[in-house]
């Protein structure tokens, strides 16, 4: 492959210096230049592409428990009393529902519940 740079006499000079220092050619210095140069946008590229897996599997995680909240607030609108029956029990708590669903359906050990809040 054939590239061509455009350098002010500036950089030349130091091209010139550092290619002594090496002992290599001017040519040579700008290709290991270029070469570097292209190396760290592939890395970057690779770099970039682990981020968006990240993220896309963040998003995936928060996607699934958007839905779990879902399901347990249905569940709970549908465990929820009557208006009329409220007054008959009054302890009915909320948070004991959303901590027992989430034990069941973490299945921590089968057969055992997560008791946080007293028995009702």
């Amino acid at each position: 492959m054939r590239v061509s740079v455009s350098l002010t006499d500036e950089m030349v000079f130091k091209i010139d210096e550092e290619s002594k220092k090496r002992g290599i050619t001017r040519s040579d210095l700008v290709a290991n230049a270029i070469e570097a140069y292209i190396i760290d946008i592939q890395v970057g590229l690779k770099v970039n592409q682990a981020l968006e897996a990240t993220l896309k599997a963040k998003e995936d995680e928060i996607s699934f428990l958007r839905g779990h909240v879902s399901q347990l607030t249905q569940s709970i609108s549908q465990l929820s009393l009557p208006p009329s029956e409220e007054e008959i029990r009054p302890t009915l708590n909320p948070m004991k529902i959303i901590w027992e669903s989430i034990c069941v359906s973490k299945d921590l050990i089968p057969g055992m519940k997560c008791l946080m809040f007293p028995s009702i």
